[in-house]
């Protein structure tokens, strides 16, 4: 993402922590000195992009994708700066595993990697608990009006 705002943010400044979408709209209302409502989720990077290092700034963040019908599965996931953890839904065998540090175009999947797997999932469950996440009962099932060849 490019950002202008030479008042603030200094001239080729480049910045690597985790920012995400939803941090748009906070960031835009600090810039415009309003508070942001208690609901609201994401962080303003306004501190980060003036320089100034945030006193704790995400080390990972939780995403979903839900697709209720078609050819793309429902999936979750945990990405932290060098790994990410996707799961899908009653489909344990699918779940993908990659060290993004070392494979960046993520080749080798390390779902077989017991240690690494149980931290990302300690995250992931963290994440999902502080985003009050449940996994809908219907992902990645058949819908009830699809027929064999998945249309209806």
């Amino acid at each position: 993402m490019l950002v202008r705002y030479p008042r603030l943010f200094g001239k080729g400044r480049v910045v690597d922590e985790m920012v995400l979408n939803i941090d748009l709209a906070p960031t835009f209302l600090d810039l415009a000195g309003v508070l942001l409502p208690e609901e609201m989720q994401g962080v303003s990077w306004k501190d980060l992009a003036a320089g100034r290092k945030a006193a704790k700034w995400r080390q990972s963040f939780f995403a979903e994708y839900y697709k209720e019908l078609g050819e793309v599965p429902t999936c979750y996931a945990v990405r932290t700066a060098t790994h990410k953890l996707v799961k899908y839904p009653n489909r344990p065998e699918w779940t993908e595993v990659f060290d993004l540090a070392a494979d960046p175009y993520e080749i080798k999947n390390l779902a077989c990697d017991v240690a690494l797997s149980a931290k990302l999932e300690a995250e992931l469950a963290m994440l999902m608990k502080a985003a009050n996440y449940t996994v809908p009962a219907n992902a990645n099932k058949p819908h009830p009006d699809a027929k064999a060849d998945g249309t209806k």
